[in-house]
């Protein structure tokens, strides 16, 4: 909110001649900018008209919510805290006698005065304990002079049967009469939510993977509002991302992470994953093709129904397949602009590649396939996730590797071939 103001005021305005007439007026608006000068429209009915700037915008104070919303319950007879708040910037330019106030909703009533927990800038001045139904004094930033903050810790309230969901309250900016709600709203503060029926928040349960391999878990309950957030305690060993509800864990290397997850009221819920070394993925099983005089080129490829514990060539049309692919480029690519290639077969005879989004993309054998990572400077290996525990169509699957680099190729001598039986 932005506030002007001008001048002393006087009450009385004789008609005849001419008078000069000095007025007291604080402006509240929304779209105003600090520096841009306030004008009067002037008229009456003696056929005098015109304009006249009479103020300038100043900056007035501004409040902020402290930690996540916090989670009450509906018509409760207990006495409840929802969240905190600061009041901040300039309280010189505060309104009236430099108080302020905060307004409750319908059926929402504090049940004491607000008192701050630390106040930064001025002498912190006395408790305020007067309040209204739905309504409280916070305090006077009078000791304050141009600057500082006002930090209040969770207020006491009653919460009715019938208030649910966002809970809203006011800040009022000056305190005029003392009661009746007069002031000017500044800001409107989500302190609480309320809803009986919400279920606590739930990331799932604790999760085991082999390095390499992934899995997706769903979260419940809590409240979605703008979207769960998730994250991982050790990127390098398990990364995490969600869309919607659902998160998709990764394992990265051995060892053990813990993933946070957290609901748009702030509630937390900690999912623990594990993990493990799976079995060896098998190497090409012939050599690599146009590396030249590269000789520290490698390939590998590996199909499996247990999560990486072993890998197999058959399998049935009720397994969830994951094929993990890797690739080890020579030390005299490394570091060189390049590319990464899945090429595939599939059973009943299309020809697809892996495209940067891992998915299956038609090939038309018309030149090299699209590449699954284009990249600036190669890594020295790779790991890619082929088919990520999918049931595949019966029949025979073929899958090769390459990266390319410097107008070259260098391939796999010979595909991953799997088997899905009926």
């Amino acid at each position: 909110m932005y506030i002007c103001k001008i001048g002393n005021e006087s009450t009385a305005l004789p008609l005849p001649g001419t008078n000069t007439v000095t007025i007291t007026a604080k402006v509240s608006g929304e779209g105003a900018v600090v520096g841009d000068t306030i004008a009067l429209e002037i008229g009456g009915n003696v056929g005098v008209s015109g304009t006249v700037d009479v103020a300038t915008v100043l900056e007035s104070s501004s409040v902020k919510v402290t930690g996540g919303i916090t989670q009450v319950k509906e018509g409760s007879t207990e006495i409840q805290k929802v969240s905190g708040f600061v009041i901040s910037q300039a309280f010189d330019n505060a309104l009236s006698d430099g108080e302020f106030r905060i307004l409750a909703p319908q059926g929402v009533a504090f049940v004491s005065g607000l008192e701050p927990s630390s106040k930064a800038g001025g002498t912190a001045s006395a408790t305020v304990t007067t309040f209204y139904p739905n309504d409280t004094l916070v305090m006077s930033s009078n000791a304050l002079g141009a600057t500082g903050t006002i930090t209040v810790s969770s207020p006491s309230v009653l919460i009715a049967p019938s208030v649910t969901g966002d809970i809203v309250f006011n800040l009022i900016d000056a305190n005029a009469s003392g009661k009746n709600k007069t002031g000017l709203v500044a800001e409107s503060l989500t302190l609480a939510y309320a809803d009986k029926s919400l279920e606590a928040l739930s990331g799932g349960k604790d999760i085991s993977l082999k390095v390499d391999y992934g899995t997706t878990q769903e979260i419940v309950g809590g409240l979605v509002g703008d979207g769960y957030t998730v994250k991982s305690s050790s990127t390098p060993t398990v990364t995490v991302s969600v869309s919607g509800s659902t998160m998709t864990i990764k394992g990265v290397a051995k060892g053990a992470a813990n993933i946070t997850v957290t609901d748009s009221l702030g509630q937390t819920d900690v999912v623990a994953v594990t993990v493990a070394a799976g079995a060896a993925i098998p190497a090409a099983a012939k050599a690599t093709k146009g590396a030249g005089d590269r000789t520290g080129v490698t390939f590998g490829a590996g199909a499996s129904k247990d999560g990486g514990d072993t890998y197999g060539t058959e399998f049935s049309v009720d397994d969830e397949v994951t094929i993990i692919a890797t690739i080890g480029v020579d030390a005299t690519d490394v570091g060189e602009a390049g590319a990464i290639h899945v090429a595939g077969k599939l059973a009943g005879g299309s020809f697809v590649y892996l495209d940067e989004d891992g998915l299956f993309a038609e090939w038309d054998l018309s030149g090299l396939p699209g590449a699954t990572i284009v990249t600036e400077e190669l890594k020295a290996s790779y790991t890619v996730t082929v088919v990520n525990a999918s049931k595949l169509p019966a029949g025979e699957h073929r899958f090769a590797l390459a990266y390319s680099t410097g107008g070259e190729v260098i391939y796999t001598g010979k595909a991953l071939v799997i088997t899905i039986a009926e």
